[in-house]
């Protein structure tokens, strides 16, 4: 049997940007299936077509094109961190998909606003947490540095400028902010005066708490890479791979990006996830069953970042039932086809 995990890749060309975060998802599938035969993308999974049966995990975020669905008959398809978009769920659930789902059922799934749509539809199914928790299997690490990341720390952030007096008294930190900023994080390109409200409030918010010393050494990485700095989808995994590295050997790390946070927690890597009071701004429920796996800085309307420390879940049962899940599967269908 071959093994393929996932592109995203659509099928008429690139997307303009790309979600590393996608990479990190389909490197926890590679992590159990060994040898990888095919990337297939999963805005085409429907048309993918090879001459023997091919296994995959179906795990993460599905997705943009909902009538590409459900998958190519030629796929074994193991449903495990399972995440339906909310604006697409009518499409996905259509008669046709539900009777392919509860042919692979249980569907694991990654949050429990996806098993609720799946179990409404009569589909058996269960919350799995995501697969990235498993990532400590293979590159967790002891060799720990002092290497502190914000990883896309600005995408939940105040749409205008600090007061003016804040600006004055603090121009040239804003500035160092924006030299380290802009010489790390090399992805972005917007005009200056954008590049500098960004820095702004970055400082303006950070700087409640972290140390100066922590936000001037910080190293800034941004999961929006653009797809002319890769020549094939090896490389864009690889891509994934090196980030996890720098994520396990951290000594912390802060983002708003939960496939930066969950592989952070099964790397038993500090981490803090930046959200606002209500969870996740735009995840349309994504985080439901996830959130309480991080500590979090949350946006308080009107008081800015608020520290929410709380009893964190633990992990583990999580990730156990995970790798026994996925490794029984592999073990019974490649059997069947020796």
């Amino acid at each position: 049997m071959k093994h393929g995990i996932l592109g995203y890749y659509h099928h008429f060309g690139e997307p303009n940007d790309i979600n590393i975060g996608d990479y990190i998802q389909s490197l926890a599938q590679a992590m159990f299936l060994g040898k990888i035969d095919y990337f297939v993308p999963r805005e085409n999974i429907k048309n993918f077509k090879a001459k023997e049966k091919t296994l995959m995990i179906l795990n993460g975020w599905f997705k943009d094109y909902p009538l590409d669905w459900p998958p190519s008959p030629c796929i074994e398809s193991l449903f495990v961190s399972f995440h339906i978009r909310r604006a697409i769920a009518e499409q996905m659930l259509s008669q046709d998909c539900i009777e392919y789902f509860k042919r692979h059922a249980p569907i694991g799934c990654r949050d429990k606003n996806t098993e609720k749509l799946l179990k409404d539809k009569g589909i058996e199914s269960y919350f799995s947490g995501c697969l990235t928790l498993t990532l400590g299997k293979k590159y967790k690490t002891q060799n720990k540095t002092d290497k502190i990341y914000f990883v896309d720390a600005l995408t939940i952030r105040p749409k205008f400028l600090a007061r003016p007096i804040f600006i004055i008294k603090n121009f040239f930190k804003t500035i160092k902010i924006l030299k380290i900023w802009k010489e790390q994080d090399f992805n972005q390109e917007y005009p200056l005066f954008k590049i500098f409200r960004r820095a702004n409030n970055l400082y303006s918010q950070y700087s409640k708490h972290f140390s100066d010393e922590i936000l001037f050494n910080a190293e800034y990485i941004c999961h929006t890479v653009h797809p002319e700095m890769f020549k094939n989808e090896q490389e864009k995994l690889n891509y994934a791979e090196n980030l996890v590295r720098k994520y396990a050997c951290a000594k912390l790390v802060v983002t708003s990006r939960i496939h930066c946070a969950l592989p952070c927690v099964g790397l038993e890597t500090p981490v803090i996830f930046v959200t606002d009071e209500n969870g996740d701004i735009g995840a349309e429920d994504r985080l439901d069953g996830l959130i309480d796996l991080f500590d979090k800085i949350a946006y308080a309307t009107g008081d800015g970042l608020i520290f929410k420390e709380h009893k964190k879940t633990d992990y583990i049962p999580l990730k156990n039932a995970l790798v026994k899940r996925v490794k029984e599967f592999i073990r019974q269908k490649d059997t069947q086809n020796v």
